[in-house]
């Protein structure tokens, strides 16, 4: 029989119960004989002697299986049974077979703890204590009572006998094991000898360095036991922020922190390290609450249990004094509701809860003080010192300064009662001499407390600035956030006008503090003053869209884009600003002086009409009102500036009283009559002023405006106010021919020079100051004047012309030409310039002298070009020269300006002359009538005679001439043109020809031969009495005749302009640019209609 089969057999008896027959097997069986190695065989033997009571033989079995595979379990199951029947001496084998038991299954499979102390002599073995305990390898496992007894009786009876540190190391860590709380840690760590080697273990510094970090968070304060042992291991980041702490180099610990984090060492991240409470609770006393804010919300309390309920206080206490230390209306709604929590002896946290009670509105005294009781760990210094501070902060100062006294003189070495008692000193009295001795005290108590600073730099305010900007620099430096601290400082550098400083000082300020509206507003406003008006308006456009209901800033968004020039942005930000507030008197006012920058009057009136309507700002309606009229009467015709000057000066007199002391006012008042004096005597004459000035004629209104411009100069002696003096007494000087008064104003002018540090006014002025000396009769100190202002300003186009002239005057002509023609690149549309020019030419007999007269009478109309221009007109036609009636001005500003000339009878008749060339016979005709005399009583009869014949006017004159052109004026039309066609030798008889040949080359040819003694009008108008074909070709020819000329606008009617054409009537956009005479506009515009009807 095979040895499987017999086990087989053995074990069906075992099972069976069958012992007697499984041993007749085994002792029949000669496989033990043999030397069998069968491990299941010695078993099967060893089991059922143990059954049959034969245990010597069955332990015998069981050792030699395990000689055989003493890594199998059965031998030392059946060896540990035998045991527990106490069948088994207890011996060194016996604690072996314990041993192997414990390693392979624990203490359920030998039997539970239980037992194993319950066994004397096993649990007093010190070899089998000694393995129980070495399962012991770190404090992070639970146990069950049971175990905890075991593992007690057997740490009592190895600590009894051995004395090394590696029990005691594995005793801390079964201690620590049963840790509840922070306490229970505590009582465990200070057991342990500093001496030992236990205290370099790692898990103990662990909780040594917790517990310590834990703690300094909660109090801020350390445990003298424990950095003592901490002083003595390996320095590690966390001693070397205590050292800095201990010693308070709070600077040096700011320092190290930074370096940290400059460093990439990442010591906030995977769960909750000693370090970091460290580094929070610094952060906070320096007062770098966002930083450690910041912190705390990475933060996650991943520690021992036994930490897990102060970790949690103790980061609860630093987030709310964060929170309170930051004190916005952000961080106080986190803070309330944070406080909703209930932490216990954590002075942190009772700190910020009675603070925020304190300044609580909603708190009577009463609520206060229990809340006080409630809290056992506060003395009654203590207790002083937080209704003091409650006191304060309800405005109860008499109670809080007795009880804040009383605090003091129990505990005078608190930082924070100093403070408060400076504190309340200073709101009963600012200048009080204690409170800055306890500030100076609190300072030296903690140096890093920016309110102490604040509070000394605001008691040094107006006793030493200096002193007062060191403490607030000190302050922001401590706290850059601190809000009232950063409004003194920047009271004080406005103070002292450091604009620079404030710029950077406001631009550090948001580095920290990104939504502040103060101090934004602050820097917009700055840097408005600064001429930084782009970075103003980024800045504004911020605050804008952070809060678009405050006019304010909408209103100075506006100056920035005025500024900027920017005047349509300017416009609809003014707008918004008044639809928010209808009555924001600054944008009102912005907005109307916008309109007048961009020269929109009418609706600056409309606006002034409104303010009219608010009572309260009647005065300024007033004043822009004025100002309003002068400025369009500056920038208009003669007959508008009349018109406008008369509501002026009807208003004038109200608005000087509601505004005594605005300069504007009477600069406007001086001005105003300044430009009255520029209309004839006849005209001033019917300006109504206001009565109490007694003006009766020019002399009167120059010396009134000379007043004006005295109160101007007694307000504000600026170099514009002399400069208008000046001007009003040179006029004086021109007005009563005394040259006292040009002296006098030369004085003026050279006063304007000297204040001035502007070279380009001062050049204006120089150049007022050369006319003043012209009057005077010194030319070599007017050119001295005049070269002066060109060396300040060489742009200055009034100083070339005038020393242009002057050269006219001295005949020195290359010179004039040279000063002119620099006058001209200045400025090519003065026409003073091209009138000199025109001077010039003249004293040269040059050829271009009636076209340069022409055209200064294009860019403005002059008394001495009106004259020039028509003298030449007349002579050219009396020498049968022919001109083209098309001109480059309009005659509308030439007769408008009559007005404000010389009306005598050579000017009369001059512009009489200009009005018949350019046929407006009816101002020919009334200024014809105003002559007396002028040039004889006989020539002029001549020449009213030949307007009234053009005018339709029978006359019956002896004179040969006008004899013919009142019978040809007196033809019809049809009689007209047939006299025309009849004359053979006339251009229009040959014209005609052309035309009805349809020979297009003969008819250019001979208008390119005669071109300027044919008009456009006469063209037009045959080609559509005499019905001819209006061909394209005919058309272009037209056009090349006269470009842009006002007829080809209308004529033929189904003409298509071609815009992109180089000579098109009108531009691109859509702004016609033509050339006209008189003749064609009455002839397109009043008959033109007739001849269609005609014709089609």
């Amino acid at each position: 029989m095979s040895i499987k089969s017999q086990l087989k057999i053995i074990r069906q008896y075992i099972d069976e119960g069958k012992n007697e027959k499984a041993l007749e097997i085994v002792e029949l069986s000669e496989l033990f004989s043999n030397g069998e190695t069968d491990y299941f065989l010695y078993i099967f033997g060893a089991v059922v002697y143990g059954n049959l009571g034969e245990m010597n033989k069955a332990i015998e079995l069981y050792k030699t299986a395990i000689t055989i595979d003493e890594n199998k379990p059965l031998a030392w199951q059946g060896l540990y049974k035998l045991l527990e029947k106490d069948a088994l001496i207890i011996d060194n084998f016996a604690l072996i077979v314990a041993e192997k038991m414990l390693s392979l299954f624990g203490w359920d499979h030998i039997g539970g703890e239980q037992k194993i102390c319950e066994d004397t002599e096993l649990i007093n073995n010190t070899d089998f204590c000694k393995h129980v305990l070495s399962k012991i390898i770190a404090p992070l496992r639970e146990y069950t009572d049971a175990e905890r007894n075991m593992y007690e009786k057997c740490f009592a009876t190895v600590l009894s006998r051995e004395s090394e540190d590696d029990w005691k190391m594995k005793k801390f860590y079964f201690d620590v094991s049963f840790a509840k709380d922070s306490s229970n840690m505590r009582d465990i760590l200070v057991k342990i000898d500093s001496k030992s080697s236990i205290v370099c273990d790692k898990y103990f510094l662990d909780y040594l360095r917790c517990l310590t970090s834990i703690e300094y968070l909660k109090t801020h304060k350390f445990d003298k036991t424990f950095t003592e042992i901490l002083r003595n291991v390996e320095n590690t980041y966390f001693e070397s922020l205590i050292a800095f702490i201990e010693i308070a180099d709070f600077n040096g610990a700011l320092n190290f922190i930074d370096n940290l984090g400059n460093n990439g060492t990442n010591w906030y991240c995977n769960g909750f390290r000693p370090l970091v409470g460290l580094i929070i609770a610094v952060l906070n006393q320096c007062e770098r609450y966002e930083q450690a804010l910041a912190i705390l919300e990475k933060v996650s309390p991943n520690v021992h249990h036994s930490f897990l309920h102060d970790l949690n206080s103790a980061l609860s206490a630093a987030k709310a004094n964060s929170l309170f230390g930051i004190h916005d209306e952000e961080a106080l709604s986190q803070l309330g509701t944070l406080l909703t929590l209930k932490i216990e002896h954590c002075s942190i946290w009772n700190d910020v809860y009675l603070k925020m009670s304190a300044e609580s509105s909603k708190l009577t005294e009463e609520s206060f003080k229990s809340i006080l009781d409630s809290i056992p760990e506060i003395t009654a210094s203590d207790k002083c010192y937080w209704n003091a501070l409650f006191y304060f902060n309800h405005s109860l100062l008499s109670q809080a300064k007795c009880l804040i006294e009383e605090a003091v003189s129990n505990d005078c070495e608190s930082w924070m009662k100093l403070l408060l008692n400076a504190e309340i000193l200073l709101s009963i009295n600012p200048i009080d001499s204690l409170a800055i001795s306890l500030l100076v005290k609190a300072a030296k108590l903690n140096p890093y407390s920016s309110q102490i600073f604040f509070r000394l730099g605001q008691c040094l305010f107006d006793k030493n600035t200096m002193k007062a900007l060191s403490c607030l620099e000190r302050a922001l430096k401590i706290r850059p956030q601190h809000f009232e601290a950063a409004i003194l400082y920047d009271k004080i550098l406005d103070k002292m006008n450091r604009k620079e400083d404030r710029l950077n000082f406001l631009n550090k300020f948001l580095s920290f503090s990104p939504n502040s509206i103060w101090a934004r507003k602050r820097l917009s406003l700055l840097q408005l003053q600064c001429g930084k008006v782009s970075e103003a308006i980024e800045n504004l456009q911020t605050l804008v869209r952070r809060d678009d209901h405050d006019a304010n800033i909408w209103s100075t968004l506006g100056d920035a884009y005025k500024m900027r020039g920017n005047f349509q942005s300017a416009i609809k930000t003014y707008r918004n600003a008044l639809d928010l507030e209808l009555n924001h008197i600054s944008a009102k006012v912005q907005l109307i002086q916008v309109y007048h920058l961009i020269a929109k009057y009418e609706e600056a009136l409309e606006e002034i009409e409104l303010l009219y309507q608010c009572n309260a700002y009647a005065s300024c309606a007033s004043l822009l009102h004025i100002q309003t009229l002068l400025l369009m009467a500056n920038g208009t015709t003669y007959s508008r500036q009349y018109e406008l000057l008369k509501k002026f000066f009807s208003i004038v007199e109200n608005a000087l009283q509601q505004n005594q002391l605005s300069l504007i006012a009477y600069k406007c008042a001086g001005d105003s009559l300044m430009l009255s004096l520029r209309f004839h005597q006849d005209t001033f004459r019917l300006f109504q002023f206001p009565k109490s000035w007694a003006i009766k004629n020019q002399v009167d209104a120059v010396n009134i405006a000379a007043q004006f411009y005295c109160i101007i100069l007694k307000i504000q002696p600026t170099p514009a106010a002399w400069n208008d003096l000046g001007i009003a007494l040179l006029h004086k000087s021109r007005l009563t021919g005394s040259k006292a008064w040009a002296e006098k104003a030369s004085l003026c002018f050279k006063r304007a020079i000297l204040l001035c540090k502007v070279p380009t006014s001062q050049s204006i002025y120089w150049t007022n100051l050369s006319r003043a000396v012209e009057c005077c009769g010194n030319k070599y100190r007017e050119r001295h004047c005049l070269v002066r202002s060109l060396q300040l300003n060489k742009r200055n186009d009034v100083a070339w012309c005038l020393l242009g002239l002057l050269y006219i005057r001295c005949k020195l002509y290359s010179l004039a030409k040279a000063a002119l023609d620099m006058g001209q690149k200045c400025n090519p549309n003065s026409a003073e310039v091209w009138c000199s020019l025109a001077l010039l030419a003249e004293s040269e007999n040059h050829y271009d002298t009636m076209d340069l007269f022409r055209h200064s009478l294009s860019l403005k109309p002059t008394e001495l070009a009106i004259k020039k221009y028509s003298y030449y007109i007349a002579k050219g036609l009396y020498n049968k020269h022919h001109f083209s009636t098309t001109t480059m001005f309009h005659f509308n500003s030439v007769a408008d300006f009559y007005g404000g000339s010389s009306r005598n009878d050579e000017m009369t008749f001059f512009l009489a002359i200009l009005s018949e060339f350019l046929w407006y016979i009816p101002f020919a005709i009334h200024y014809l009538q105003r002559c007396s005399s002028y040039p004889t009583d006989e020539i002029l009869n001549i020449h009213k005679q030949r307007v009234y014949i053009k005018a339709g006017i029978i006359v019956h004159s002896e004179v040969e001439c006008l004899h013919r052109l009142s019978t040809l004026y007196s033809l019809t039309t049809d009689q007209l043109y047939e006299k025309l066609k009849d004359n053979g030798r006339s251009l229009f008889y040959h014209l005609i020809v052309a035309l009805d040949n349809n020979n297009y080359d003969e008819f250019c040819q001979i208008l390119s031969n005669f071109n300027s003694k044919v008009t456009m009008p006469l063209l037009i108008s045959s080609i559509i009495y005499l019905k001819k074909v209006v061909s394209d070709e005919l058309i272009k020819i037209l056009n090349d005749i006269q470009p842009r000329h006002h007829l080809l606008d209308v004529y033929p009617p189904e003409y298509i302009i071609d815009k992109e054409s180089e000579f098109s009537i009108v531009d691109s956009n859509d702004e016609p640019i033509i050339l006209e005479d008189n003749l064609s506009k009455v002839f397109s515009l009043k008959n033109f209609f007739w001849f269609f009807l005609y014709f089609f």
